[in-house]
């Protein structure tokens, strides 16, 4: 159990890392941030993604979820994310609008996570499978 939890932990805090700065920084570029700029950004969001994809990678591997079940369990992490920024950080009475411009965060969020889930649940069965 506890090979399980460690193995899918690393392999969403790489996963998760690349991932979500690598999804930043082509972004930033192509929205014509200067590229020093949008590294040393991006080595932000790799932090945070990777914190985020360890939670994510550490769900698959304790309850050795399939593609699905990793899909799932970024999504719900993504989701989670957000509305404690949403709550966290504005009034009451103006939850929506600050939701709604806080999507970038969302859309910046959800899809590598996702992917890390689905990434990560491969990577288990692949090493299972080896080891």
């Amino acid at each position: 159990m506890a090979r399980r939890l460690l193995v899918g932990f690393l392999l969403g805090v790489l996963i998760g890392a690349v991932l979500c700065a690598g999804l930043f920084g082509v972004r930033a570029l192509l929205d014509g941030t200067r590229p020093a700029e949008a590294l040393g950004f991006s080595l932000v969001v790799a932090v945070v993604g990777g914190f985020l994809g360890g939670i994510v990678g550490a769900a698959v591997g304790l309850g050795k979820l399939g593609s699905f079940g990793g899909a799932l369990a970024g999504l719900l992490v993504s989701l989670v994310v957000a509305g404690l920024y949403v709550i966290g950080f504005s009034r009451a009475g103006q939850y929506g609008h600050f939701l709604s411009e806080s999507r970038i965060i969302i859309v910046g969020l959800t899809t590598p996570l996702i992917l890390t889930g689905v990434s990560v649940a491969a990577l288990r069965r692949f090493l299972a499978a080896r080891l």
